[in-house]
């Protein structure tokens, strides 16, 4: 007989660990209740209290902490918590410094006695048999197990298979108590055998049942994340990110832009093209070859690293709506281009839009500003510094504003001044991020049809005149008809490269 605070200092003054089971604090050879009182009595006013197993137990788990911190954790885990006069000769008593002190009450120790299951002889005595007889006897069994094993993967039939699968079961059977013609194994061994394992279990606290061994110490599950990325989504890109030559001319230019794509016609038969003659002693006339001409739609993003959207992500987010860090793009080994054209297929197979992807507009003339329909804010006002518009204000008032940010952070003050449409990211959840993207297209294509419709694309089928041709126009009708031929042949091109021409 033993009471519970005493069961307990059995165990921790080893150095021990309690080990819960089921609800059970595990105590040499009993299992007691957590919510088990003990005859430590709590000291303070009023009523008597008397603190429980799992009140100690998670007072030894936190010995170390502050105050404050300990009695968080109190509250965390719903137990009482032990004062600050308690604590010390608590701990004295529980690692074997002392024998006892006022806080143990002995006349509720005698009533808290708990019956300790007595061994029986058969069990603490040594086996019967020999080492080597046990071995010899535990080969024999195996030999014969796997002799039978043997015969059901080299049956001709099915039912010769289960055949020599009932016969392993009996023999099984037989030797563990079964009821047998035949003796497979010596009784002997058995028993000798069990007191070996019971002995070995006896020096053992069992940390966990197949129950609880099935349940989860931890609900992180980036680390399949992690994976994902690595061994699915980072070979994708890498394969994607492979150019593939098109044989299909370059897409239509974006209508109101005013400008042409320069196309070098080529030299005739027997005539070497040769470029302009300068004089001797002069400089060569300036060339804008290193001059960019933007023909379509123009989208600006950060150039800054740490913002969310940048040159590095940009495509995956607004094409694939998914979200990848800058850090983790650099990471594998991404290059950040200076600029690049995003082809948008819309839905339906009803047509394909081009937009111009910069994060340095410093270069960008008057007519260049009339393509720019969205700018990527981050709420920094040096974002802006050597802009057209002078302010943030004026230039939300000009173009489509869009502030990119984790859902779990607070939106820059500055962001909420401004005309800027919030998009929110989730690390985590990339279907909300494919929702954020689709909003961004919503929040353009709404833009573009009521500030800046010059831009939208024209139809594919322009509509019949109403009145017969006259002779004199055949020529102009068949212009017209290779135009629009043209025209459809442009809208199903593969994306463009980077345009580049001189000026005249």
């Amino acid at each position: 007989m033993s009471d519970p605070l005493s069961l307990l200092r059995k165990v921790t003054s080893t150095g021990a660990q309690v080990v819960s089971v089921n609800g059970n604090y595990v105590l040499g050879p009993v299992q007691l209740p957590e919510s088990t009182s003990t005859a430590f009595k709590r000291t303070i006013l009023g009523n008597a209290y008397y603190y429980t197993l799992k009140d100690i137990v998670v007072f030894l788990a936190n010995a170390d902490l502050a105050d404050g911190d300990y009695r968080k954790k109190v509250l965390e885990m719903r137990v009482t918590a032990v004062v600050g006069q308690d604590r010390q000769p608590l701990k004295n008593y529980l690692n074997g410094s002392i024998d006892t002190c006022p806080q143990i009450d002995h006349q509720v120790a005698a009533s808290f006695q708990v019956p300790i299951p007595a061994q029986s002889n058969a069990d603490t005595a040594e086996p019967t048999m020999s080492i080597e007889k046990m071995q010899e006897q535990r080969e024999k069994f195996t030999a014969q197990m796997e002799k039978a094993l043997q015969k059901t993967k080299t049956a001709d039939t099915a039912q010769d298979a289960l055949g020599s699968l009932k016969q392993m079961k009996r023999k099984s059977q037989q030797a563990f108590g079964g009821d047998a013609d035949e003796e497979v194994v010596d009784k002997q061994f058995l028993a000798a055998d069990q007191k070996i394992l019971a002995k070995l279990r006896a020096d053992e606290l069992p940390a966990h049942t197949r129950s609880t061994v099935l349940n989860a110490a931890s609900t992180d599950f980036s680390v399949v994340l992690k994976l994902f990325n690595d061994k699915v989504l980072k070979p994708m890109q890498a394969l994607a990110a492979v150019p593939v030559k098109s044989s299909h001319p370059a897409p239509p230019v974006a209508p109101g832009s005013g400008r042409k794509p320069a196309a070098a016609a080529p030299a005739p038969a027997g005539v070497k093209a040769e470029g302009p003659k300068v004089a001797p002693g002069t400089a060569p006339p300036s060339s804008s070859a290193d001059k960019k001409v933007y023909l379509y739609p123009i989208i600006i993003v950060p150039a800054s690293l740490t913002t969310c959207i940048t040159l590095y992500n940009v495509q995956d987010f607004l094409l694939n709506g998914m979200y990848i860090s800058v850090e983790e793009k650099r990471s594998t080994g991404a290059v950040k281009e200076r600029d690049m054209v995003l082809t948008r297929d819309l839905p339906n197979n009803t047509g394909r839009l081009y937009y111009h992807i910069i994060d340095d507009p410093s270069k960008l003339t008057e007519a260049d500003w009339n393509l720019v329909v969205a700018v990527f804010a981050t709420g920094q006002l040096w974002q802006f510094k050597g802009w057209k518009y002078p302010t943030p204000v004026s230039l939300f008032q000009n173009v489509l504003g869009i502030h990119v940010c984790i859902d779990s952070a607070a939106v820059d003050p500055n962001i909420l001044s401004w005309n800027c449409r919030v998009l929110k990211i989730n690390l985590f959840k990339q279907h909300l991020n494919a929702g954020a993207a689709r909003e961004f297209w919503m929040y353009l294509d709404d833009y573009v049809k009521l500030r800046r419709p010059n831009l939208l694309p024209r139809s594919r089928h322009a509509s019949a005149p109403h009145h017969q041709p006259s002779q004199g126009s055949h020529s102009q009708q068949a212009h017209s008809q290779s135009l629009q031929s043209s025209h459809q042949s442009r809208q199903v091109s593969a994306a463009p490269q980077a345009v580049s021409t001189e000026a005249h």
